[in-house]
């Protein structure tokens, strides 16, 4: 166990999170082994998992469905679903909370397996042509945005250069198009756009 590396890279999209596991054999023998996703979810709204206080629960189902799983908040007003999608080598064994995949690696052998958890609203669906022109019109003012160079100091620009993208990573990409780049306030705890910010 000592020998595996694992690097996790992550992006996180309007309503999708992808995650992206490299896993390398460093020892100087074969290795097999299971990696696992394990997953649940109990749809708290954010000040419920603040407060450590629900308002609002119900069941969750979890399915297996063509090698995917989805979860469905019974709820009668919030009827959310989330689906969960792997992929990667070897032989998979999915179930309600969890996507085993078993690996066997050779001496310095790596294997990449990937995972997609989308979530559903059912007030504000959202396609893949959806998804792609907010990315695009995000991607295209986020290129607006003034970098600064400071050549003698690299800490400073890399200081700037974080401050400028944490201000990109500000919009909600909700609503029509011409509101996809009000800023939202309160993050982590408030992701929404308020008047008195604006």
């Amino acid at each position: 166990h000592r020998s595996l590396d694992l690097r996790l890279r992550y992006r996180v999209e309007v309503d999708r999170l992808l995650a992206t596991l490299q896993v390398t054999n460093r020892a100087r023998k074969a290795s097999a082994f299971e990696v696992s996703w394990v997953f649940a979810a109990d749809y708290a709204d954010l000040l419920e998992a603040q407060e450590d206080r629900r308002q609002q629960e119900a069941q969750v189902a979890a399915t297996v469905e063509h090698g995917s799983v989805r979860l469905r908040y019974a709820h009668e007003r919030l009827p959310f679903e989330t689906r969960l999608t792997g992929s990667g080598p070897g032989r998979v064994t999915v179930s309600p909370d969890r996507w085993v995949t078993a690996l066997e690696l050779g001496a310095g052998e790596s294997a990449t397996l990937d995972l997609i958890v989308e979530g559903h609203d059912p007030d504000r669906p959202l396609d893949e042509a959806g998804r792609a022109s907010r990315h695009a019109h995000h991607d295209a003012w986020r290129r607006s945005l003034a970098r600064v160079l400071v050549p003698g100091n690299l800490d400073v620009e890399r200081l700037l250069d974080r401050s400028r993208d944490d201000l990109a990573s500000f919009p909600l990409l909700e609503g029509q198009p011409d509101e996809w780049l009000a800023l939202q306030a309160g993050v982590p705890l408030y992701p929404a756009f308020f008047g008195r910010d604006a």
